[in-house]
């Protein structure tokens, strides 16, 4: 008897990178053909854990057996690397400097479409003996289905049962007893998008000849024909069916197809299609033109560009200068914005310039339209010549980059704060472009104090623009005191009397008002007058925002929600007090004051959808509105040359704030809020309303100070060791048992404490608590005059080794390099 023949040993290995918050690559063997088609950066399919089947993409491919047994590559994914070598430089650094997983780095940069999932398939072991007398109903069915079948999905079955719970319930058990075998399935997420054309069955000279082929009576096919050659002989293009379908029936088409004189073609198309260019060349004045040069001076340099310009200055003008040369130069062009809602207005003007060379990528846009994106982009075509993006744009994988711009670079918005790596975008456009070779411009009416510093170091480049494009007039600021006003009697609600006569008296003169509130909702607090009971949230500690188009009181943090009743829930009384103002409410007491004007409001509540915010705009701008009340989205960088007046209802919310940037972001805002007036040669008007009008950022908003803003601010950084002059380094610990999160916070602040001189906390955060898990901070302080890398590496060993302690394995730890706030 010949002894059984074994399998040989693999000989071709491959380390791949999955998405998941672990640490290290994974090796799994290839066939010898699989190795010839891998490259770094080609996603394929394995199967990890408990059978799962996970995408993951190749780092290395080698042929070093490891010392344990390996699985598998199930399937490649890819003909072609979706991460180019510039980009996996750029995960590196985030890796390293934001402290976290190559893992999760990758899950965050990768559009989701990149990511497949695997379906769960069943089918009948052959060997199983299966009882059928002794089954009930169910089982007999399920049995009969994967016989007749061969092989379901779970969710194929979940139908016979009419629940999937009880479906997967089902499924173990039957494995346990041998009955079953699983296989696991990839699913594509991503389709091509088709557009289908009907063209010509045949070519030919002359397709009126092919009229001959219709008979006499069949008319409506004859005048379907003429109608497609009439479309079709202009270009000798195909015509779309869509089209087509609106002037005729699908039998008439299908009669056409049928009778060889017409077919039909479906081509793969973009999601994103923009028209050809139909804008006037820009023409920058001389103030422009000077500034414009000191940029590519800059560039020249091999510095960062800090491009310092007044709202309505025309930085955007600059801006396409810019592009139109790196385009013509064959290079690529990344436009970073802060908020969604800019991009609308943005994107319409761009793509005036330069068609269908424009493409746009953000949350918004779907999966697929950002992967075709990406993979344009990487493979250096025309259609991504011009990317226009959000924070998460800053992982495109260009092939040719030449210029970055990050517009509004102060915004907090470029901050990432749901999800790790908490990058910010705007520092990793300078990387970035560092990486690439390509220049930088940071452009700001009011850039961040950090930027500014740095330009003062002579890191940047700076570049100064001080005079409007049109030379308008600066606004009248007027500074109300609300405290004055309410004692003299000249408040209305959240109102002083002289913003209701200013807004009444410029949408007389046909222009049109901006009403800013940094807070939405209806109101903050619903409280008992009589016992002082206050709803609130029992999952977070933070009261319930009241909504009044809702009729509910909601948690801003975990959505959780209420009907709005009006009696007490404690004491049953009715005499209830709504406290506070939120955008909702200011829209409501302006429709009361004003029932004839034409109100908008435009919040996050609001512009839920792709083409919400876009609407709103689009209407603003065309006169359709009088007034558009908004939280900070309106301020924004948004072009609207019919504003004669801002009115901003609460300066104080924003002052106080609990976090040590407060007073520089109410003093960007106010600046960035009153830029949305002036764009014309009229004097237009700004009225802040204020408890405290002598504030120093009340004050240096009405003097205009920016400079004398930032010395301030500067003062009283270096004294408390804050940025620029110190990096700090945030750890977040949450918990759902509060006694384990205290005990992990001080197993952790005690071996930092050893390493490090400056250690904060542990502390609670201004809201504690939060989906049900308690929450405590530490704060580390690194001088930022040294090399913060080794002290990054050891924060990393040190929380690895917490992460390994048994006792605070339920303890959850999320790493903020450079926190916000």
């Amino acid at each position: 008897m010949s002894a059984r023949k074994k399998n040989p040993p693999p000989r071709f290995f491959v380390d791949v990178l999955l998405p998941l918050a672990i640490e290290g690559t994974f090796t799994y063997h290839c066939t010898a053909q699989q190795f010839e088609k891998l490259q770094k950066g080609i996603r394929v399919a394995v199967e990890f854990g408990r059978q799962k089947v996970q995408t993951a993409v190749v780092v290395r491919k080698h042929k070093t057996p490891p010392h344990f047994s390996t699985k598998p590559v199930l399937e490649i994914l890819d003909d072609r690397p979706v991460i180019n070598d510039n980009l996996w430089k750029l995960l590196d650094f985030i890796v390293r400097y934001y402290i976290s997983t190559p893992g999760k780095t990758l899950r965050l940069a990768l559009p989701s479409s990149f990511l497949l999932e695997s379906e769960t398939l069943v089918s009948l072991r052959p060997e199983a003996r299966i009882p059928r007398e002794d089954t009930d109903d169910e089982t007999y069915l399920l049995i009969e289905a994967l016989e007749k079948n061969g092989i379901l999905s779970l969710k194929d079955l979940s139908k016979i049962t009419g629940s999937p719970a009880k479906t997967l319930k089902w499924v173990n058990r039957k494995l346990k007893e041998g009955w079953l075998r699983v296989h696991y399935h990839i699913k594509e997420k991503y389709k091509p998008k088709y557009i289908t054309y009907v063209d010509l069955s045949e070519d030919t000279d002359k397709p009126s000849a092919l009229l001959k082929k219709i008979p006499d009576r069949a008319s409506k096919q004859q005048e379907a024909f003429l109608w497609f050659l009439s479309k079709y002989l202009p270009s000798r293009k195909p015509v779309l069916l869509r089209e087509m379908k609106e002037h005729f029936s699908d039998a008439v088409i299908r009669g056409l197809i049928d009778r060889g004189i017409l077919e039909k073609k479906a081509v793969a198309a973009d999601r994103q299609i923009f028209n050809e260019i139909s804008a006037r060349p820009v023409r920058l004045n001389s103030v422009q033109t000077a500034a414009l040069q000191s940029v590519e001076r800059g560039f020249e340099e091999g510095k960062p560009v800090l491009l310092h310009g007044v709202t309505a200055a025309g930085k955007t003008e600059m801006y396409i200068r810019l592009i139109e040369k790196k385009l013509r130069e064959g290079k690529q062009v990344l436009y970073m914005v802060p908020e969604i809602s800019l991009t609308a207005q943005l994107v319409r003007r761009l793509k005036k310039h330069f068609g269908n060379k424009t493409a746009v990528y953000h949350s918004r846009y779907s999966p697929a339209e950002r992967r075709e994106i990406w993979m344009h982009a990487l493979d250096g075509d025309s259609r991504a010549s011009l990317v226009i993006g959000t924070r998460s744009s800053v992982f495109v994988p260009f092939k040719n980059l030449g210029l970055v711009i990050v517009d509004e670079e102060h915004d907090d918005s470029y901050k990432e704060k749901q999800y790790e790596p908490a990058y910010h975008a705007r520092d990793l456009a300078l990387v970035k472009g560092r990486i690439h070779g390509a220049s930088v411009l940071l452009g700001s009416a009011t850039p961040s104090f950090d930027s500014y510093h740095h330009a003062k170091q002579n890191k940047y480049h700076y570049v100064s623009l001080t005079e409007k494009y049109h030379r308008t007039p600066e606004p009248d600021k007027v500074i109300l005191d609300f405290t004055a006003a309410y004692k003299e009697g000249r408040v209305k609600k959240d109102f002083i009397v002289e913003s209701l006569d200013a807004i009444r008296q410029t949408v007389e003169n046909g222009l049109q008002v901006m009403v800013f509130l940094n807070r939405r909702g209806y109101a903050p607090l619903v409280t008992c007058k009589t016992c002082g009971h206050t709803e609130s949230c029992p999952h977070c500690s933070v009261s319930l925002t009241y909504h009044q188009s809702e009729g509910k009181l909601k948690c801003h943090y975990c959505g959780y929600a209420i009907p709005k009743t009006d009696t007490c829930r404690a004491c049953g009384s009715t005499d209830l007090s709504i406290q506070g103002t939120g955008t909702e409410n200011v829209e409501r007491q302006l429709r009361e004051f004003f029932p004839r004007y034409r109100i908008v409001r435009m919040d996050s509540a609001t512009v839920r959808g792709k083409k919400r915010a876009e609407e709103i705009i689009t209407g603003f701008e065309q006169n359709e509105y009088d007034i558009i009340v908004g939280t900070q989205m309106i301020t924004k960088g948004l072009d609207f040359g019919n504003i004669g007046l801002v009115v901003v209802v609460k300066a104080d919310q924003m002052i106080h704030f609990p976090e040590f940037r407060a007073h520089e972001r109410a003093f960007q805002t106010l600046v960035q809020v009153a830029g949305r007036t002036g764009r014309r040669n009229r004097k237009d008007a700004v009225y802040v309303q204020t408890f405290q009008p002598l504030h120093p950022v009340i004050q240096y908003f009405l003097q205009n100070d920016y400079d004398g803003m930032f010395t301030h601010e500067m003062q009283e950084r270096r004294l408390f060791k804050y940025p620029p002059y110190y990096r700090l380094i945030k750890l977040e610990l949450k918990s759902k048992n509060p006694q384990n999160l205290y005990e992990g916070a001080s197993w952790l602040d005690r071996a930092l404490r050893y390493y490090f001189s400056t250690v904060l906390g542990p502390s609670e955060p201004p809201v504690a608590k939060i989906r049900d898990f308690y929450i405590l901070e530490l704060l580390i302080k690194l001088p930022a005059d040294k090399n913060t890398m080794q002290a990054r590496q050891l924060i990393k060993k040190i929380t690895d080794k917490f992460r390994s302690v048994g006792n605070f394995r339920n303890v959850r730890l999320k790493i903020d390099a450079d926190p916000s706030g």
